[in-house]
């Protein structure tokens, strides 16, 4: 009986043995991944399953620039382009040399959208391509910085 006894008793240590040989890597490599995961972030292979798009940078400066309401040059010059945006900026003198400069501003954006015809807004990608343009346009006019950004709130055909 104490034979049969001892027998239990190794039968026991090595079934504790074998899950912890078992458990112990699992629970390791467990935790190894996860730190991968999160330490690879955005842009890296697994990092992408915590991206969070919202928190990608955006201007430290917005001004919304009103109301502008053009004329597009389509033939018979009948349609015209409600156009309510915002620009985005990083550096505080953009927001002021712009402020000082905006009559200008103005003029210069109603000149480029009234080059525009309703295809040109309407086509696929005639957005991203105003927004490109108009920021390029405001890019070459300031002196002090630049504008990283455009933001329409609104376009209106009609």
């Amino acid at each position: 009986m104490a034979e049969e006894e001892k027998e239990g008793e190794g039968l026991g240590k090595n079934k504790l043995l074998i899950v912890v040989l078992i458990a112990v890597p699992l629970l390791v490599g467990v935790l190894l991944a996860g730190a991968f995961i999160m330490l690879a972030g955005p842009g890296n292979g697994l990092g992408d399953l915590f991206y969070d798009p919202v928190a990608e940078e955006k201007p430290a400066h917005v001004e919304d620039l009103e109301v502008f309401q053009v004329n597009l040059a389509d033939e018979g010059g009948r349609r015209f382009v409600n156009v309510d945006m915002l620009v985005g900026y990083e550096n505080e003198a953009v927001g002021e040399e712009m402020n000082r400069r905006m009559p200008e501003v103005r003029t210069e954006i109603n000149s480029l959208l009234a080059e525009r015809e309703v295809s040109d807004i309407q086509q696929p990608g005639g957005h991203e391509e105003l927004k490109d343009d108009l920021i390029n346009m405001l890019n070459g006019m300031l002196v002090t910085g630049e504008v990283t950004e455009i933001y329409f709130y609104e376009i209106l055909i009609q």
